[in-house]
C-alpha cells in the first residue's frame, strides 16, 4: 500500500477511533473486503475512504446533536478545512483562533461550532485575509 494513502486512512480512522486507528481499519478492511488491510487495492482504499469519512460525518452529526439537542446541525468537514487554511493564511496560532472563536462566537472549539456559526467564521476570515493581502500588496507596490 502507497505510504501516503496509508496515513490518509490512519488519520481519518483516527478521528473515528482515537488511539486505536490501525487496529480500527484492519477490523474495517476485514468486515468490508474479507481481506486484511495491508492486501488492499487501489480501488478498495478508496472506498475504504469514502466509508470512513461517511461514518466520521455521522459520528460527529450524532455528537453534536446530542450535545445541542439536535438542533440545527455541526460545521462541515470543509469548512474546518477552510477555517485551517485561513487561519494558516493569517498566520494565527491554534491558541488565538480558539480565543477567537471563544470570544466571538461563544464556542469552545472550531469543531463543536454549528454550521450557521461556521458560515459567518468563514466569511470573516475570508475578510480578515483579503483585507492582510490588500494592505501587503499595497506595501509593496509603495516601496
Amino acid at each position: 500500500m502507497d505510504p501516503k494513502i496509508n496515513r490518509k486512512l490512519h488519520a481519518l480512522a483516527s478521528g473515528i477511533a482515537p488511539g486505536e486507528a490501525h487496529e480500527f481499519l484492519k477490523e474495517t478492511a476485514r468486515e468490508r473486503f474479507g481481506a486484511e488491510y495491508r492486501t488492499l487495492s487501489m480501488q478498495q482504499c478508496s472506498e475504504l475512504s469514502r466509508h470512513l469519512r461517511e461514518v466520521k460525518e455521522r459520528l460527529r452529526t450524532g455528537i453534536y446533536q446530542a450535545l445541542h439537542g439536535a438542533e440545527g446541525s455541526p460545521i462541515s468537514e470543509q469548512q474546518i478545512s477552510q477555517a485551517k487554511q485561513y487561519q494558516k493564511l493569517l498566520g494565527w496560532s491554534d491558541h488565538y483562533l480558539w480565543k477567537m472563536i471563544n470570544d466571538r462566537y461563544g464556542e469552545t472549539s472550531l469543531e463543536a461550532m454549528p454550521k450557521w456559526k461556521a458560515v459567518r467564521l468563514v466569511a470573516y476570515l475570508q475578510k480578515r485575509w483579503h483585507t492582510k493581502h490588500k494592505r501587503t500588496n499595497q506595501e509593496s507596490t509603495v516601496s
